[in-house]
């Protein structure tokens, strides 16, 4: 059994209420009390083709375990979990690369595990329910983790971190990635060229030389 306090979702000063949306909730059972030592996130109206709750936990994450738990009279028995960097492109978490659909609970106390072989990195979280049992949706979510910086292996004197998109090590002005190792896109051209940064740093021929068959001649 997980300590509460090792759970990420318990530290409200890691996370904090206003982090927590959903696209709709019972008064009372705001998204904010999804954490397991909460009342549970309960829906307005059960619609599993709408309903979901979203966290941005702000950083990124290297996840490991997922926990669910229903409420005294609801729990939510399989749902899916997406998640994403930027919010715009998101992934289908998956157990063992196979099942996409996640069991989640068959009482309203017992707790339900998952570990990831491969840790999931993420800054945001999507859950999306897909079968009940009670008269409402409920649940009650928490995972474990460590923060991690996606950027920290970007060398800053040669590449620079993609961090509109996909937070990944993009190679500086002038480079180009050979091999996952930024290099010079020049450093072909020889004695008889010049690297032209006009058109993308092709090799040129230098003046009284021409190209013919790939070869300044």
């Amino acid at each position: 059994t997980l300590s509460l306090n090792r759970l990420t979702l318990a530290d409200r000063t890691k996370i904090l209420d206003s982090q927590f949306s959903a696209y709709s909730y019972k008064s009372g059972f705001e998204p904010k009390k999804v954490r397991l030592a909460g009342a549970g996130w309960c829906t307005a109206a059960a619609d599993p083709s709408a309903e979901y709750l979203q966290i941005d936990l702000q950083n990124f994450y290297k996840i490991e375990i997922i926990v669910t738990k229903g409420t005294s009279s609801s729990w939510v028995k399989s749902y899916y979990l997406d998640y994403s960097f930027n919010g715009a492109d998101w992934t289908q978490a998956k157990i063992r690369d196979e099942r996409r659909t996640l069991s989640g609970n068959f009482d309203s106390s017992t707790p339900q595990y998952h570990f990831f072989e491969k840790p999931i990195e993420a800054r945001l979280l999507k859950i999306i329910p897909e079968e009940w049992e009670g008269d409402f949706l409920c649940l009650r979510f928490d995972f474990l983790g460590c923060q991690f910086d996606p950027c920290e292996s970007c060398d800053s004197a040669v590449s620079y971190c993609n961090e509109t998109t996909s937070w990944t090590c993009k190679c500086s002005e002038g480079l180009e990635m050979d091999d996952g190792v930024c290099k010079d896109k020049c450093r072909s051209c020889n004695a008889s060229t010049y690297c032209d940064k006009t058109t993308d740093w092709n090799c040129t021929c230098i003046e009284g030389y021409e190209m013919d068959d790939g070869q300044c001649k």
